[in-house]
């Protein structure tokens, strides 16, 4: 995953670095909206346990314990998000877009055991049925190639690329293939396409769907990176990158106990406690767009991938580690409006920065974070080789989270980012 996310922002930093010299192509900037036309999961049924034939003894008894788990969709149908498009020339382009779309599933699982299992406390269970909805899901990153055909009134283009949606440990990687035409109207133009995108196989997605087909428009408005302004104010478009020594969850612990696991078979006793170790910290890789103003004065608009790790482990009252190497991560997206004040010091300008922060999350995991939060930032803009240099440390003050009990996230987030703009 971190690799990843690095490897992105070195094609990023390196298609700036790029785009600073070939300042006559054209940049567009626009929105994509539109809907899935097929399911991202399909019904399906596992059955887990000993296998037919097999004998299993505990306490000198035969034991038969099985478990049958079912998937369902529940995913949105809604696609919405922004799109960058580099022309290359006049029929080859490239696009990158951001699309936000909540991809979830029902799970529902019932665990049998025969004979009747009986825990610490002298409950006898004999069967166990829990059900929940789960966002696997919440972004998707196409980038995609487009060739445009001369067509007498329209430009029909056909698009291919890879896909990619984030989620620490589960992935998906697919491939995009689509076709459309693009339309202009007055100063706007209007691609509406057909995507069929081909997702790798990924084994932890009981019932995914491998094949699916996308209806999408788009809309934008040309303009060229040389004259990128917006009211008669300078705009610059960037990528920024980054880490956090800030822990994305709160250490927290809790009494845990009795219990039986029915899914690693392990008697926890009385006095057992759960831990969350979350000392493992993660990149920042996001966009911004930077608004210059008189007197030194810019408004920069931001948004930022930031995923919450955290790790869960089990002790007993005598110290001895139970389970480890649970992994996870609360997915989010962080959005800064930030009002800068820069000053004149020789060749650099230090600034100050100040504004609200908004979020949004998925993979939540147990977490329901915030979604609004304050910052704070200091930094120093330089210019290396016509791009713009911004090494910034910022500080998150986020409101509490949206529950009462279970996984907190860190109110307190400090932030090391470098943003390249031109």
């Amino acid at each position: 995953m971190r690799r990843f996310v690095c490897s992105i922002a070195a094609i990023a930093v390196s298609s700036l670095a790029l785009a600073s010299n070939v300042f006559g192509q054209r940049i567009s900037f626009g929105v994509v909206a539109g809907a899935t036309l097929t399911d991202d999961f399909r019904n399906a049924v596992r059955t887990s346990g000993n296998q037919p034939g097999a004998i299993i003894m505990r306490n000198g008894m035969i034991v038969h314990d099985t478990s049958t788990t079912s998937v369902s969709n529940a995913s949105d149908a809604f696609i919405l998000g922004p799109k960058i498009e580099l022309m290359l020339s006049k029929r080859l382009s490239v696009e990158a877009a951001a699309l936000y779309r909540a991809i979830r599933s029902t799970t529902s699982t019932t665990a049998v055991w025969s004979p009747p299992l009986e825990i610490p406390d002298g409950r006898i269970i004999e069967t166990l049925q829990y059900s929940s909805t789960g966002t696997e899901f919440t972004w998707e990153f196409p980038v995609l190639a487009k060739y445009r055909f001369s067509v007498p009134g329209a430009k029909p283009f056909i698009e291919i690329g890879p896909s990619f949606r984030p989620a620490e440990n589960r992935e998906q990687f697919g491939m995009t293939f689509g076709t459309g035409v693009e339309l202009r109207r007055g100063s706007l133009n209007f691609t509406p396409a057909v995507r069929y995108i081909r997702w790798m196989d990924n084994p932890k997605y009981l019932g995914q769907v491998h094949n699916q087909f996308q209806f999408l428009v788009g809309v934008d408005r040309p303009s060229s990176t040389s004259m990128v302004s917006a009211l008669g104010h300078k705009v610059s478009l960037g990528v920024v990158a980054g880490w956090s020594p800030s822990d994305g969850l709160r250490p927290e612990s809790q009494p845990y106990g009795p219990l039986y696991d029915p899914f690693y078979r392990i008697d926890y006793p009385v006095g057992s406690t759960q831990y969350d170790s979350v000392n493992r910290t993660g990149p920042i890789a996001g966009v911004q767009v930077a608004f210059e103003l008189p007197k030194n004065f810019a408004l920069e608009v931001g948004g930022m991938y930031v995923p919450l790790n955290a790790q869960d482990f089990i002790t007993l009252p005598a110290g001895t580690l139970v389970r480890d190497g649970n992994l996870f991560t609360v997915l989010t997206w962080q959005f800064p409006i930030l009002a800068k004040r820069k000053f004149e010091v020789g060749g650099a300008k230090p600034f100050v920065e100040l504004g609200p922060s908004f979020r949004a999350s998925g993979n939540l995991n147990g977490a329901l974070p915030s979604r609004v939060g304050a910052t704070a930032g200091l930094g120093i803009e330089t210019f290396l080789r016509g791009m713009r240099v911004s090494p910034t440390v910022r500080y998150t003050r986020w409101a509490p989270d949206r529950k009462q009990s279970g996984r907190f996230t860190n109110l307190n987030r400090l932030e090391l980012l470098v943003g390249l703009s031109f």
